[in-house]
């Protein structure tokens, strides 16, 4: 047998009757009831999960590939795609540049 880990659970009292009840008719202690009952959620998940794979690679190959638009750089804004309003430092430093430069 592998080595066991101790853990403390606490269950609500349905869970608690059931847990008694099924224990009790087979004869068997609750922690044996709870290994076999968490062995049965990992079973179905595990299945639950291939079956999710299975589902996904069937959708990949009948479907190609969605082909994603090529990224197009920011345009330069505008005057008046600007967010500022009035006088802006950078757009008058820009005219001033200008000026010079004529």
């Amino acid at each position: 047998m592998s080595k066991m880990d101790r853990k403390q659970v606490r269950l609500d009292k349905r869970q608690h009757k059931w847990l008694k009840r099924v224990a009790k008719t087979r004869g068997v202690p609750q922690a044996e009831v709870i290994r076999e009952a968490i062995d049965f959620y990992i079973a179905a998940q595990t299945e639950r999960n291939a079956e999710i794979q299975q589902k996904r690679a069937r959708e990949s190959s009948v479907t190609a590939p969605a082909r994603r638009p090529a990224k197009r750089a920011p345009a330069a804004p505008t005057q008046s795609q600007s967010k500022w309003r009035g006088n802006d430092p950078h757009e008058e430093r820009l005219r001033q540049i200008e000026r010079l430069t004529r």
